[in-house]
């Protein structure tokens, strides 16, 4: 009989350890993490696309304009045109930590918003660049683009990423 009970306790331990979550132990390291600067990956992007002369967003402008807090970001690129008369901007945040993605998104959002405001009344043929925001979050990066080539946009994010 004690052989019994030995080969069930036996049985019952051998169970439940193959039922624990051993995830955490693999070490391994995804290979397919993007370890790039914002700049870097603004630099690919842009290289096969016309773009208006740019203005680089200080972090006391990015406050004002996206309200972004810059603590948040390993870095950024944020692009607005020199002149008032493009609609068209691209801008690349890298996060510190994921968990602050909806509130660059919301000042992505903000951004689009007043943009929307000040050129549906006076410039309407930049406003369909601002009805149709490219916005894609990958890993801990942000990627906001307004220009007539989104296409292009997506597809070397999509490669680099």
């Amino acid at each position: 009989m004690k052989f019994f009970k030995y080969i069930f306790v036996v049985f019952i331990i051998s169970f439940f350890t193959s039922c624990i979550n051993t995830d955490y132990l693999n070490t391994t390291s995804n290979s397919n993490t993007v370890n790039l600067s914002s700049n870097e990956i603004f630099n690919t992007i842009t290289k096969e696309l016309s773009l208006p002369n740019f203005k680089s967003l200080n972090e006391n402008e990015l406050l004002d304009l996206y309200a972004i807090d810059p603590k948040i970001l390993l870095d950024y690129v944020a692009n607005i045109p020199n002149d008032n008369i493009s609609g068209t901007e691209i801008s690349i945040f890298r996060l510190k930590d994921k968990s602050n993605t909806t509130e660059v998104v919301l000042g992505i959002e903000r951004r689009i918003e007043e943009l929307r405001n000040d050129f549906m009344i006076n410039k309407q043929s930049e406003y369909d660049l601002i009805k149709n925001p490219y916005i894609k979050v990958f890993d801990n990066y942000v990627v906001f683009a307004l220009h007539k080539n989104t296409d292009t946009i997506d597809k070397i994010l999509n490669e680099i990423f």
